[in-house]
């Protein structure tokens, strides 16, 4: 239980939620903050969906994991899309 009494399901418990904003939604998918979680469903919910994602993460070890974008600093990265159906973001700093 977390403080306010409500159960905590650990992690990847925005699974859920994040694949019923997937199924729900059109146009390209922003992912910033990479992971063993999110990324690989991401992935594998746009091949289906023939959908875009860009991934992104500040580590560079991420990064080079997922095959995602390197971003230096999150106040100096831009998108590339003017909009998304779905932003993620699940990134360090919190």
């Amino acid at each position: 239980m977390n403080h306010d009494g409500a159960r905590d399901i650990g992690v990847s418990s925005h699974f859920p939620v994040l694949a019923a904003a997937v199924y729900k939604t059109q146009g390209p998918i922003l992912e910033l903050g990479c992971g063993w979680g999110s990324t690989p469903m991401l992935k594998l919910m746009c091949r289906a969906g023939n959908r875009m994602l860009e991934s992104y993460d500040n580590n560079k070890e991420w990064a080079d994991i997922f095959s995602a974008g390197h971003v230096e600093r999150w106040d100096r990265w831009e998108p590339k899309e003017p909009s998304y159906g779905v932003c993620f973001i699940d990134c360090s700093p919190g």
